[in-house]
């Protein structure tokens, strides 16, 4: 977590989330993957299970201190930083 102070008191705010998530392929069947797991993963499909991890990220801004405004979203974005399969 990051945190500026913006010039009207305010902050901007820059959060981080890692993601894991596991995929696993009914028995008997193949599943496809996204270009982008195949490029780190180093194959296209998988017969067991498939390991990711995202970073996540997001930016608010907040009004400052007893303004009534609300926390505004300015961005956010996610990114798969790694893959296996098998």
């Amino acid at each position: 977590l990051w945190t500026f102070d913006t010039t009207d008191a305010g902050a901007l705010v820059i959060g981080e989330i890692d993601q894991q998530t596991a995929i696993a392929a009914q028995s008997g069947f193949v599943t496809d993957l996204g270009p982008e797991v195949q490029a780190l993963a180093g194959v296209a499909k998988i017969t067991k299970e498939s390991q990711q991890t995202r970073t996540i990220m997001v930016a608010l801004t907040v009004p400052p201190g007893k303004a009534d405004g609300p926390v505004t979203v300015v961005g956010g974005s996610s990114v798969l930083i790694s893959a296996t399969a098998s």
